[in-house]
């Protein structure tokens, strides 16, 4: 007698990349369903030669009425037919579509956008979803906003055992051990405000006793919003003290971190905001504006900037510098706001989201005390 076949929640995504924020939260997705015992794949149309073996192209996807895709959206794409089609029953992952008033008109990420969420209109007339995760509380009052039933937030973006765990490279706490580090961790784009970054430094500056450097990690998304950075790097006299360091190596990245003296967020839309937990992780102070989902992913951590005007931030960073005792109470905040995403939380809420759909192994052990949070 053959047995049983086990339950299947597999994942697609139209395209897939190798330290993408969004493709490790789908890796850690695929780990916890495998770990609660269910056969679990990740599938996706554009997927990088380093990772052929790991996902698979959706021609292979078996399609049976019994089983659960998760559909992960950040973007529009022309893959909206395929999904439509699945028999299978199919759970949004929504993990927010920047505006595309953020773009310019010829930029193709704004049409990208507009088609995203047209594509999100279009599914919840159609019924097309039978639950929805949005990956903080931010994204699922967007998917509750736009009509959509059974949402639940589950932040699957946050492998926080992983992160604790990767190497990192001591000689980079060494090299800035001299001075007052900021570090802002993010794409260089006009709405992720590294602009105004500069102008809080500018200000800054004559408030410290100390030397102080301002670090910007990231890659570019617009070399003519590089070129302006630069230029007011010149135009406030900041060589020296600001570093565009492009993107890094996770060794470097786990490094500054622990280097940093304050994680510092201008930006005006986050969807979720994976460095924010990251530098909460590592005690790192966050001070962060109050746009999008920052408040939701921050929670009770860190402190949170209604008024960003560059002379306000400028004094709030040196009130932390100088206060031992305020420095403690934000790391303490964040302490508590980390446990959101342990793994074992994640797990709970997660199984309660598939035994919602009557999906279930049999083979869980899940702890009465660990509960699951919908909302």
């Amino acid at each position: 007698m053959n047995a049983p076949r086990r339950p299947a929640v597999h994942q697609f995504t139209p395209g897939i990349d190798a330290g993408d924020g969004v493709s490790n939260g789908i890796f850690f997705t695929r780990a916890l369903l495998r770990e609660m015992g269910f056969d679990s794949e990740i599938f996706a149309f554009t997927i990088p030669e380093a990772l052929k073996g790991e996902v698979h192209f959706p021609t292979g996807c078996a399609d049976d009425a019994d089983q659960v895709l998760l559909v992960h959206h950040a973007l529009g794409h022309d893959f909206g037919d395929w999904i439509d089609q699945r028999k299978a029953r199919k759970v949004l992952v929504y993990h927010n579509i920047t505006p595309a008033s953020f773009f310019p008109a010829e930029h193709p990420v704004h049409a990208l956008s507009l088609r995203g969420r047209d594509m999100l209109r279009r599914w919840q007339a159609a019924g097309r979803f039978v639950a929805c995760i949005g990956d903080s509380d931010y994204n699922s009052g967007e998917l509750r906003g736009l009509g959509f039933t059974a949402v639940r937030t589950i932040p699957l973006l946050v492998d926080v055992d992983a992160c604790r765990a990767r190497p990192w490279d001591a000689g980079v706490v060494q090299n800035h051990a001299d001075r007052f580090t900021l570090l802002f961790v993010g794409r260089l784009s006009p709405h992720k405000c590294q602009h105004r970054l500069l102008e809080v430094m500018a200000a800054l500056l004559p408030r410290l006793a100390q030397p102080a450097e301002l670090l910007l990690v990231g890659g570019s998304a617009s070399a003519e919003y590089e070129a302006q950075l630069r230029d007011a790097i010149r135009r406030l006299a900041l060589e020296g003290y600001v570093h565009l360091m492009g993107k890094v190596d996770e060794a470097t990245l786990y490094g500054l971190y622990r280097a940093a003296d304050i994680f510092v967020c201008l930006s005006e839309h986050e969807g979720f905001g994976m460095p924010l937990i990251e530098a909460m992780l590592f005690d790192l102070p966050v001070i962060a504006a109050d746009f999008a989902s920052v408040a939701d992913t921050m929670g009770c951590g860190g402190l949170v900037m209604q008024e960003c005007a560059p002379e306000q931030v400028a004094a709030t960073i040196a009130c932390v510098a100088a206060d031992p005792a305020l420095r403690a109470a934000l790391i303490a905040g964040q302490q508590e706001r980390v446990e959101r995403f342990e793994r074992a939380r994640l797990v709970a809420d997660l199984h309660a989201c598939l035994g919602d759909l009557g999906v279930g192994t049999g083979a869980e052990r899940l702890s009465r005390t660990v509960t699951g949070a919908a909302s």
